[in-house]
Order: structure tokens, then sequence, then C-alpha cells
């Protein structure tokens, strides 16, 4: 193409053009960074695209992540048109051999700090696989876990709901795990995060879950969210287009239900009818949380209904939770709940190694290929937007492989417990401090059952530290 043969200035301009295109920006300076301006690991790609487009060069995405300016891009697209070739794009690299090792910055050993009494923090587990193996399922890592983390004190066990879709398929309904769950565990809380209501008719969520309270002795909980998916409607299409104006009835409805026991409805033969809801649950009440993954807003309506939140790190900073936790905490006083209760259970990727290199060694194979399957983490780990609409299917593997290696690095260092006891230990003392009451760990990312167990072994020694509890004999 014209570009490939032109000067210097003439890259300059395109490159330019090129750059204010992605970024939606009017002007550029040489030392302005790409990812300051609002970029991301997917619009980068991009732009790499729309050079091998206007330029006919490969600019591979390590070196422009080693230089994100504007200066630098230049820089290496001349070079490419020098020598007629992309600068060499690396291969995948094995734990063994990655030369870009995670920085373990947030996450480093430091000598921990003496445990701050004012808020104890809870473990809990969380499941959401990506793998569907069949007749194989992984249901007895499930059932392993629980029965695990239930003689660890652990407080509960998460599973999600998710329907028609391999990420997640093993959840199409946590009420029938959730019974399996109460059948093996003694003391350990049965969860659901996220229950969509506006799935299900209410009378019989009341009724599922009243059977698993009866089953585990009033050890239920279920987060409710108001769904995403289009496919998940296709159990309900008719409640898609009103699902969030809705979900504030649906929840209080499921609530109601589930307190009075006794509701009025069309029986068979048209007819009105008062029917009466069995079994008898123990809680008189249903301990409900608030999915909320960023939205201030939502924080606000947990607070506003005494609900609790259940939470996660993937669209924010440690930062930006504690500003959202102050907003549910004020959100609750205002409407009249007591502003110190009220539970923040953070759902978090874990695992917790022996050392850094072990963590490393364990995690990066299985979470790369996590994150391949799972393009809406990936999205968020990248502040990727949905209506971006970035195509990885037809990008350079070797591309997708960089993004996939610095999404990863990310996420070791700002929004996981991946890390050794001691700086997992420095982690969660910052998440405490930050106002989580609860850490729910989600560890059935690829690694294996007994890798898990070792880590919740790990992690219930985390806890014992932080909450001032350890005992020499654990």
């Amino acid at each position: 193409m014209d570009g490939v043969g032109a000067g210097a200035g003439s890259h300059q301009e395109l490159v330019q053009a090129m750059w204010c295109e992605v970024l939606g920006v009017t002007s550029v300076d040489a030392d302005d960074d790409f990812f300051e301006l609002g970029g991301h690991s997917l619009a980068a790609l991009r732009l790499s695209a729309r050079a091998r487009e206007v330029l006919g060069l490969e600019i591979s995405l390590d070196s422009f992540f080693d230089d994100p300016t504007f200066g630098g891009l230049v820089e290496a697209v001349q070079r490419a048109s020098a020598s007629g070739s992309a600068p060499p794009v690396p291969a995948p690299a094995s734990p063994h051999r990655d030369a870009a090792t995670p920085s373990t910055s947030r996450l480093s050993p430091a000598p921990v700090r003496p445990p701050v009494a004012q808020r104890h923090l809870a473990t809990s587990v969380y499941f959401f696989s990506s793998q569907d193996r069949g007749a194989n399922s992984g249901y007895d890592l499930v059932l392993a876990a629980a029965r695990e983390a239930d003689a660890l004190g652990y407080e509960a066990v998460w599973t999600p709901e998710r329907h028609f879709q391999e990420f997640g398929a093993h959840y199409p309904n946590p009420s029938v795990l959730s019974a399996a769950l109460a059948a093996v565990t003694s003391s350990l809380h049965v969860r659901a995060g996220s229950v969509v209501p506006a799935l299900h008719d209410p009378i019989r969520l009341v009724e599922e879950w009243s059977l698993v309270d009866q089953l585990s002795h009033g050890r239920v909980g279920v987060s409710f969210a108001p769904g995403f998916h289009p496919n998940d409607f296709a159990l309900a299409p008719s409640r898609f287009a009103d699902r969030r104006e809705r979900f504030v009835t649906d929840v209080t409805t499921v609530q109601r239900l589930w307190e009075e026991r006794v509701t009025r409805t069309v029986d068979g033969t048209g007819r009105e009818s008062d029917l009466t809801l069995f079994p008898t649950p123990v809680n008189r009440r249903l301990p409900t949380w608030i999915t909320a993954t960023s939205s201030e807003e939502t924080f606000a309506l947990a607070g506003q209904l005494g609900a609790n939140v259940l939470t996660a790190l993937l669209a924010m900073s440690t930062e930006d939770l504690e500003r959202r936790i102050r907003t549910y905490r004020q959100a609750r006083e205002q409407a009249g709940h007591d502003p110190s209760t009220g539970r923040v259970t953070l759902m978090i990727h874990c695992y917790v190694g022996e050392s850094e290199s072990m963590v490393e060694e364990v995690c990066q194979d299985p979470f790369l290929e996590y994150l391949r399957s799972h393009t809406q983490l990936l999205a968020a780990l990248t502040r990727a937007l949905p209506e971006e609409g970035i195509d990885l299917d037809h990008a350079r593997p070797s591309d997708v492989d960089t993004i996939l290696r610095r999404s990863y690095r990310r996420f070791r260092e700002e929004r996981s417990l991946m890390g050794s006891q001691a700086a997992v230990t420095q982690r969660c003392l910052g998440l405490r401090d930050a106002g989580v009451d609860e850490v729910a760990a989600l560890v059935d990312f690829g690694i294996t059952k007994g890798q898990v167990i070792g880590s919740l072994r790990r992690l219930a020694a985390v806890r014992d530290t932080v909450n001032g509890t350890a005992k020499d004999d654990r």
C-alpha cells in the first residue's frame, strides 16, 4: 500500500489518524500514553489491526506494550517499515520460561500487619467453572471442596445460576445442587449467587429454597440479579425487556411469599384460590443478597432493601469497592436499617500457594485457558465495553496470547487472591479494611482437585491470621 513506502512524516500523520480514531481524541502529543488516555488491551488490538489495514505492516502488541506512547508507536511503525516486517512476535510462554512473570508488587510477601479487631473476615468457597466434561462433569470437585471447607470452618459454599453456555455449564439450577451440598455438610451455609428471579415462578422459588432450608437446618442464602443474557430468557422470553424495572418487585415478592406462606392465585379451573406454600422453612426470613458488580446505584439499592451484597473486583479496584461499600452502608442507614449490619461478600479468584513460584507454576496455564473461554471476564480485565464489538476470533493468535498474558498479570497483581500465604494475608487485610465481610474464593478455574483442597487449607490459615485466631497446631 502507499503507506509502506511513505516517509517518516507520512507515517506519523497516518499513525496519528489511527490513534485518534481508536481513542476518540482530536489531538496527540509524542508522550501521550495510550492506556492513560482510556485505551485497553483490546483497543490496542484494534490499533494493530488498523496498522495492518492502512500501512500493510505488522506491529506486535508486545512491542507496543513495551512503549505505549504515541511516539513509541511511530518508532515501531518506522522500524517495521524499514525492515519490511514487524518486530518478532514471541511464542506463547510456558510458566517456566515466561520472561514477563507477573509482578507481585500488590501481593508481595511483606511483613504481616497486626490484625485489626474491628471486623471479622469470613471465608467461603465459590464455584463458576468454565469446563463441561460430560459424564465426568466435575461435581466431585464441588462436593469434595464443600466437605473440606465445612471441616475448615468456612462460612458458606456458593453456586451460580447459568443456562445454555459452556462457561458455568454445571450450574443450571443452584437449588438442586444446594440440596446435595446440604446433605454432605453440617455447618457450611449453602448459597446461590446469583438467581435471576425473572426466569422463575416466585412460588416455585420459595418452594425449592424452603426445601433446601429444611434439608440444611436453616443454612440457605440467595443472591438475586436481574440477568443480562438474552439466551437465559428463553425460559421466560416476555420478561427480558423490562427485567431491570421489575427486579425490585420480583425480589420483594419472593421475600413476602417466604414470610407469609400464603398467596392468592388462579388454579387450573380458572378460579381464584388461596394456596399455602410448603415445606415451612427454618428461617423466618429468606437471607437475601443483591448482586452488584460495579454500579453504585445497585449498592445503594441493596442498602435500601436491607439486603446483603454479593460483589466482585472484575470491574472495580479495591478503592472503587471501598467507596461502593460506603454508599451501601449510608443507604442502609437512610432506609432505617442498622448500617453496621448487612454483609458484603466478595467473590474473588483464589489460589494460595506455598510460594510465588508455586502459584505461577499452578495457575498460569489454567487461568490463561480460563480467560480464553470467558470473553466477558477478559473484556472486564481489559476494560473493554460490549458495544465495541472487538472480535478475538479473527485476531492473530500471537496478539491474542499477548492480551491474555497481560490480562493475567494484571489480574494476579490487582484483582485476585493468587499468591503465597504471606501475600494473600496482606491482600485480605486490605480487603477487610475496605469493608469486606466475607471472601468467597472462586476455585474452579481449571486447577486440579488436590490443588483446590491444598489452597483451601492455606486460605483457612490466612483467615485465622487475619482474624487473630491462628493456632499453632493448625
